[in-house]
């Protein structure tokens, strides 16, 4: 952690050190790619009455890294410092393993049970952050450090039933697919990040840029109990930078 904070105050100890943004380019428009590369996982276990008793179906899932874009504007508007406004989504793939256990007809305490996957599960995230921002240039580079609020809405499939078929003596079960549901919600977070621009000319250039975002999603599929889901993440972003 020492160290953490020690590499933090050198990195803003060299970009006070450097130039602020010049007056007649005080508003950078940025147009991004962005990556998120770890994977995100959240479970469910819902409940259901059959033959006086209860079930389970106990739900799994894991989204991939995810893909997006990003489109924002920065203004600067005294020295350094600046407000940052932008739209991100993501999209990433998903898939559920789940395992039910179902009431016997016949025998109260004898559930019969089933397990499997299924694959092509989607995932979104649309978030809006705005973000006070710190700027400073030296020749064609210029570096950024803001943090700020964000309104993430994510929404994810879910397994809302598992349907199964059964014969006499109704020991065992034989699964024959899910249903799947969907469910969103919209949840207060926040961020912090930095970018790094490059001037191919006075009016356009590339960068790079880096962002944490956090908020808790609190989805409630029909019929289900509420899941929580660490929406956001640390993602990664490249892509066209506009300075007027």
């Amino acid at each position: 952690m020492r160290t953490r904070v020690t590499l933090a105050a050198l990195v803003l100890g060299a970009a006070c050190s450097l130039s602020p943004a010049a007056a007649d380019d005080r508003v950078r428009v940025f147009v991004n790619g962005a990556f998120t590369p770890a994977s995100l996982d959240y479970s469910q276990v819902r409940t259901f009455t059959q033959f006086a008793e209860e079930g389970r179906i106990e739900s799994t899932y894991s989204a991939e890294h995810g893909i997006g874009g990003e489109l924002g504007f920065q203004w600067t508007f005294h020295g350094h410092l600046g407000v940052a406004a932008s739209v991100s989504f993501q999209s990433r793939d998903a898939a559920v393993s789940f395992s039910a256990a179902f009431p016997h007809p016949l025998y109260l305490d004898h559930d019969r049970t089933a397990s499997g996957t299924r694959d092509s599960l989607s995932y979104h995230e649309t978030a809006g952050h705005l973000d006070l921002a710190y700027t400073t240039r030296s020749k064609g580079w210029q570096i950024s450090l803001f943090a700020g609020p964000s309104l993430v809405s994510a929404k994810s499939d879910f397994v809302t039933d598992v349907p199964y078929t059964q014969s006499y003596p109704f020991d065992e079960v034989t699964v024959s697919g899910v249903t799947l549901g969907n469910s969103s919600d919209t949840a207060f977070g926040f961020n912090v990040g930095g970018g790094l621009d490059y001037r191919l000319s006075p009016k356009f250039g590339l960068g790079v840029q880096a962002r944490y975002t956090h908020a808790t999603a609190q989805v409630a599929p029909a019929g289900g109990p509420t899941i929580d889901i660490d929406a956001g993440g640390f993602q990664v972003a490249a892509g066209f930078r506009l300075f007027f």
